[in-house]
């Protein structure tokens, strides 16, 4: 899982970033790449599914179920 932390005073980002770092925690750089690749298809793959689903859903109420 990936996430965000923001924070507006130094002191805190900068415990929270060391504990992050000592517990190994903090995703490794191949993974940050593909995350950043996965968002970069997500609204593409999202609209397909949609689409997918309601063809699915089309096809099954023309066969009776609701």
């Amino acid at each position: 899982m990936a996430g965000v932390l923001a924070v507006k005073d130094e002191i805190i980002g900068d415990k929270l970033f060391f504990t992050i770092n000592a517990t190994g925690c903090g995703l490794p750089p191949n993974e940050c790449f593909l995350l950043m690749r996965g968002i970069k298809t997500l609204a593409i793959r999202m609209e397909k599914q949609q689409s997918n689903a309601q063809a699915v859903a089309e096809f099954l109420e023309t066969h009776g179920f609701r």
